[in-house]
């Protein structure tokens, strides 16, 4: 099979990324004003619970299949054999969550009134087990996938402007966000056969299976606590009004790492494939060449979100959100942790079948947040729910990073470091200049970005880092042709 571009699965990766933050931004305002608060309420109430039912049938079979099916996708017989027992347990927990779920609806008064809209979210759930869409994912098929996303979620929206024109229209609605999920899985039941044909089979080796997945699932559950804990508490001890401002920076953070996200993604199928070839030469220098990427990218652009996070607050929430962007501030820098956190837990430990690392790493992480919550929330309010989540995400960079060490690989380039982050504060100290120096935020961000995208690149060619250098490279090869 030929191997596809690590770089152009990144570009096609980062596409679709952009496009999940830039259809929420059309969406939402719409949306928001047509429901009106009580029933887009109710949807989001709806989504919720239907999450918390996606977690029990999802399992983290999807990280499992793709790591283990990226180690034998070359033998197409095991291959198939192995997407046929994966599917057949995930199959098996799709059911538990539909029982789970029924004994909701039939048990339990409050959710009576939500019956119609939970089972119609609920629809969901089973087509994404049909889909089996962690196939895709094995074979890199970035490019079906950004297509395939962007296509059903334009349906979606137009649909949306058509048929949603009052409150009341809360179950289109609903109906309508199904295109994208059940639309995309519908898709996948027969496009994944050029890949396998998958079927249910009794025929499942659960001693093989059941441990690492029922490990991820723990991880899946423990990073659920993690990412939501801060908002839950916050809401707690300090009302609605002070999780609506803190939610605006949360936003912001979060559209930051999928970002930046998208260069890690893509990676995982070729680093486990690696592993199972037993080329770790070539794993250890796609993972160095992958971290250096990341921080190259990673560190000017935080440094801009940290002069214009007032700018961005406005710009996401308007001026009642303003108080945001001292959490924004703290956030911006437990991005960069987060994202190598990331790095080593999933490109480095996962692939090497270290999954019970992740699982304490996270376990602790979890407990960690937690408890400094209890502390931090009650005096500072949004404030100090930042402060815990930039120490949570130093902790578990740090414990993943120690980790990859130990097992032997130290991808951490100082040169790149010191080049990226010295850029970076330049880049930062422009951007301040400039903005001080000009009223307008339409003047001086683009002026901004221009003069930073200039200087930062200057200086990246002229220290020769590594991926400057290659980029270069490339965009002089193809002047030639």
């Amino acid at each position: 099979m030929r191997k596809k571009s690590i770089k152009i699965n990144a570009l096609l990766n980062l596409i679709k990324q952009v496009m999940q933050i830039v259809f929420p931004v059309i969406t939402v305002p719409y949306i928001t004003r047509v429901l009106l608060p009580d029933n887009y309420g109710k949807i989001n109430f709806g989504n919720s619970i239907i999450s918390y039912i996606s977690l029990i049938a999802g399992l983290g079979i999807s990280n499992y299949a793709i790591r283990e099916g990226s180690l034998i996708r070359e033998d197409r017989e095991k291959l198939t054999s192995f997407s046929r027992q994966v599917f057949s347990i995930n199959l098996c927990s799709t059911a538990l969550s539909y029982c789970i779920l029924a004994v909701l609806l039939l048990f339990v008064p409050y959710f009576y009134e939500y019956r119609l809209l939970l089972i119609i979210q609920g629809v969901a759930v089973l087509f994404t087990t049909l889909g089996a869409d962690w196939i895709n994912s094995i074979e890199e098929d970035y490019l079906y996938l950004t297509v395939r996303y962007v296509v059903l979620h334009v349906i979606s929206l137009v649909l949306m402007f058509v048929l949603v024109k009052k409150p009341e229209d809360y179950y289109i609605y609903a109906l309508i966000t199904l295109v994208t999920s059940v639309g995309a899985n519908l898709m996948n039941i027969f496009y994944i056969r050029r890949y396998v044909i998958i079927s249910f089979t009794f025929r499942i080796d659960w001693k093989s299976h059941l441990l690492p997945i029922l490990i991820l699932f723990g991880n899946s559950i423990a990073m659920t606590i993690y990412v939501s804990s801060d908002v839950t508490m916050l809401g707690f001890f300090k009302g609605a009004t002070e999780v609506g401002i803190y939610s605006v920076s949360t936003k912001i953070y979060s559209i930051i790492k999928q970002v930046l996200n998208a260069v890690l993604v893509v990676s995982i199928p070729r680093l486990c494939s690696y592993v199972g070839m037993n080329s770790f030469c070539d794993f250890r220098n796609l993972g160095k060449k992958i971290l250096s990427a990341l921080i190259s990218l990673m560190f000017p652009l935080l440094a801009g979100i940290i002069v214009f996070r007032k700018d961005a607050v406005y710009l996401a929430g308007g001026a009642n959100y303003l108080g945001a962007s001292g959490s924004l501030l703290i956030l911006s820098l437990a991005t960069a942790f987060a994202l190598i956190a990331t790095f080593f837990s999933s490109c480095v430990l996962m692939p090497l079948r270290k999954e019970r690392h992740i699982l304490k790493g996270t376990i602790i992480s979890a407990l960690l947040n937690v408890v400094l919550n209890l502390f931090f929330i009650p005096q500072l309010g949004g404030l100090g729910a930042a402060i815990t989540t930039l120490i949570s995400e130093i902790f578990v960079a740090v414990y993943f990073w120690w980790l990859s060490r130990n097992e032997g690989y130290f991808f951490l380039d100082k040169r790149i470091i010191c080049l990226s982050f010295f850029g970076s504060i330049i880049v930062g100290i422009i951007s301040w200049m400039i903005k001080n120096a000009v009223n307008s935020f339409f003047v001086y961000f683009p002026i901004s970005v221009t003069c930073s995208l200039m200087v930062y690149g200057a200086i990246q060619i002229l220290g020769k880092n590594q991926i400057a250098m290659e980029f270069i490279s490339r965009l002089r090869k193809r002047h030639v042709q």
